[in-house]
């Protein structure tokens, strides 16, 4: 749900070209996303596999290194809706609730890595850097919430399935890959 930090962009990672270029390490992003690095775990997850679930605690944070990611919510009815997909460099998780809302599961084999939140805050007190890249990723994804909010509510069912699937190809698109590898599925994006 949060999306990449690490540069003014909207896609990039951690290592991504964005990084190379000298500004990055005047700027001191660098030293801030080495110092992510070094409290974050490795994590590896197979398909449909949870990363965790609605009411886990929340005492950590994500970041999808390979692989996609969805957030969901399992509905009084049996149905689960989905409320997004996170691709490789994409951030989730981040919040101060004590508890989730929502779970978090692999669509396929997924490594992430996992930032503990006394961990993370320790590091924004001692880096203000790391501070300023989790706040702009947090408002990248709060603006485009609200552009999304706007544009859902004024849509038509056909509507919305089509800006679904351009948010979907631009995402997918801008990280250098084939749209052949998105498949076209009969099932519904809220499914039971």
């Amino acid at each position: 749900m949060y999306r990449q930090f690490g540069n003014s962009a909207y896609r990039s990672g951690f290592a991504g070209q964005a990084h190379d270029h000298p500004s990055v390490a005047r700027s001191g992003q660098l030293d801030a996303l080495i110092a992510l690095e070094r409290i974050g775990a490795r994590l590896s997850f197979g398909h449909n596999d949870e990363i965790y679930a609605e009411g886990d605690k929340a005492e950590c944070w994500y970041k999808v290194i390979s692989g996609t990611v969805r957030i969901c919510k399992l509905l009084a009815d049996g149905r689960r809706h989905i409320a997004e997909f996170c691709f490789s460099g994409d951030c989730f998780g981040i919040g101060n609730a004590n508890e989730r809302i929502y779970a978090a599961e692999a669509v396929d084999d997924v490594i992430v890595m996992r930032f503990r939140r006394g961990a993370t805050e320790q590091l924004i007190d001692q880096n203000p850097m790391v501070a300023r890249l989790l706040r702009d990723a947090m408002v990248r994804d709060l603006t485009s919430a609200h552009g999304r909010t706007l544009l859902l509510g004024r849509m038509t069912a056909p509507e919305r399935v089509a800006a679904f699937l351009l948010e979907m190809f631009e995402r997918v698109s801008g990280q250098g890959h084939s749209i052949c590898r998105c498949r076209a599925s009969t099932s519904p994006i809220t499914s039971g």
